[in-house]
């Protein structure tokens, strides 16, 4: 049995995709572009790590370890 981490959304925010990237890695995206190149989204690891990860326009990233 796997034990299991709640994730602390913002209530009222709009979880728009989640993907698997393949490793034990998930993405949460919370807001993107039309092109989802940009924005912000939780990534969330096997081992129950989280980061929150923005992407701006000019293609830099602000990532922050949430857990």
């Amino acid at each position: 049995m796997k034990a299991t981490f709640p994730v602390g959304v913002q209530p009222g925010t709009k979880l728009v995709q989640l993907s698997y990237e393949g490793g034990g890695v998930w993405l949460l995206w919370i807001h993107h572009d039309r092109l989802m190149q940009h924005g912000t989204y939780l990534k969330l690891y096997s081992d129950g790590a989280i980061e929150r990860i923005t992407v701006s326009l000019d293609g830099t990233e602000d990532i922050v370890k949430v857990r």
